[in-house]
């Protein structure tokens, strides 16, 4: 269990977990060589650089006084990312699946911290990072067929 005291905490601790995203897609950058499937770390990586920025830009103080405690279950999003099991004849799939199965877990992070939010403000911050994950998990997945 993580103790959160508030929204700002939530936020270092999502950008931690999501800068795990950015060094496995840079790993995979660096080291696969099959063109297909550089293209798509590319793209992946380019998205997702995108989305982080706008959370790292988020003005926790546009979203009300946040003086709070709450607990959260730990995402432990570290050991799905397996940067040490990449090669360089990592296949398209073997690369996609760990990365949706991190923002899976992702998405149900958030969604267990808006289930413990009062404030609507924070609630609908939290929930459209909810729908941000769902979007992302949706592209990911479509990369696949």
């Amino acid at each position: 269990m993580i103790i959160f005291k508030n929204l700002k905490q939530i936020l270092e601790m999502v950008i931690q977990w999501e800068n795990r995203l950015t060094e496995f897609y840079t790993v995979a950058e660096n080291l696969i060589k099959d063109d297909e499937c550089k293209k798509l770390i590319a793209l992946l990586k380019e998205n997702h650089v995108h989305n982080l920025n706008i959370i790292k830009d988020t003005r926790i103080e546009n979203y009300g006084l946040d003086e709070w405690i709450r607990c959260a279950d730990d995402c432990n999003a570290d050991d799905l990312l397996p940067i040490d099991r990449l090669t360089i004849d990592t296949t398209k799939e073997e690369m996609i699946t760990p990365i949706v199965k991190f923002e899976e877990k992702m998405k149900g992070f958030y969604v267990s911290i808006s289930e413990k939010i009062v404030s609507r403000n924070e609630k609908e911050l939290i929930d459209a990072l909810v729908v941000f994950k769902e979007r992302q998990i949706y592209e990911i997945k479509k990369c696949l067929d």
